[in-house]
């Protein structure tokens, strides 16, 4: 029970702010006649249904009136949506607040109770709404169990035996408001699922662009990474060539060595300037294409052959 016994001006610091009222719970001795009185004549769309004997029907952009079924027709509780809604922080807050909060354990938030017993809920200010197209199908699904329902009530029912005339007027009534309303529901889900269908199909149009270009993208970048593996082997094969020049440790090459050297170093040169400049325009390539780990490599293996080339001169000088 909520007392003010312990109150203070510091309690009211404690940082529980309503923001909404996130729901009003009212009971009804037959859930689906008063969910389509409410309906009907305030014309709130049906939201969702959670549960068998749970209908939510909205109101405006955040709020909802929950229609349980029940015995005993009547107000039940309302809830209060508050803003960064934890459940620890609150329950401390309320309780320094002077209130018992009670956690339903449904994940839906906390109950309190006022002084004369009416019940508050606290709970988080955000609301998930379902789509037209489910609020269509679930709406649909109740109107057909309410119809087979009623149906089996009347079928069941004697005719040849003495039966309750007015009783057996308002089944039949009920029966066909609800075939009536899964007529209605049945076009209009028919209307969402075309609506839902040109979403799917507009969607999957961007997707099928969007793939044209990442395979675009993917044989482009195949492509060049072939072009640097190819580059990066001649670049190798070329290496493991000049090296057999190199003579050991403390050796110095022989006239021999020197003069097959000084004839292949036009060749080793141009080789050097073919695949640097393959190299640079790789280099250019990839910057254009913005694959900026394969620029870097690219321009990291023509440096690498700047300093081949430094080595191959150093030989024929040495």
């Amino acid at each position: 029970a909520l007392s003010v016994t312990g109150w203070s001006a510091a309690a009211a610091q404690a940082g529980l702010e309503a923001a909404s009222i996130n729901h009003v719970s009212i009971t009804g001795s037959n859930l689906q006649r008063t969910v389509d009185f409410y309906s009907r004549v305030f014309n709130l769309p049906r939201q969702g249904q959670g549960q068998a004997n749970l209908v939510q029907l909205a109101v405006g952009k955040a709020g909802h009136l929950s229609i349980r079924q029940g015995a005993k027709p009547g107000f039940d509780h309302f809830a209060i949506g508050i803003e960064g809604f934890n459940k620890d922080r609150v329950i401390a807050d309320l309780r320094a607040r002077g209130a018992t909060p009670i956690d339903g354990g449904d994940g839906a938030g906390l109950h309190v109770a006022d002084p004369a017993g009416s019940r508050a809920c606290v709970m988080s200010n955000k609301s998930k709404r379902d789509s037209p197209l489910v609020q269509s199908v679930l709406a649909l699904d109740s109107y057909l169990s309410e119809l087979e329902r009623v149906g089996a009530k009347i079928n069941g029912t004697d005719m040849s035996a003495d039966f309750d005339g007015e009783y057996i007027q308002k089944l039949i009534t009920r029966f066909t408001e609800c075939g009536k309303g899964i007529s209605e529901e049945v076009t209009n889900l028919s209307t969402q699922l075309r609506e839902a269908q040109a979403r799917a199909e507009a969607v999957a149009q961007g997707v099928s662009r969007q793939a044209e270009l990442f395979n675009s993208r993917r044989n482009e970048r195949n492509e060049k990474l072939e072009e640097f593996r190819v580059l990066g082997e001649k670049v190798r094969e070329l290496t493991a060539a000049i090296g057999r020049f190199r003579p050991a440790r403390g050796d110095r090459l022989t006239n021999e060595d020197r003069a097959r050297l000084t004839s292949n170093v036009p060749g080793f040169e141009a080789q050097v300037a073919g695949l640097i400049g393959g190299l640079q325009n790789l280099q250019k390539s990839a910057r254009d294409s913005r694959m900026k780990a394969l620029e870097k490599n690219a321009e990291s293996l023509a440096q690498t052959l700047q300093a081949v080339r430094k080595k191959l001169h150093e030989l024929q000088d040495g």
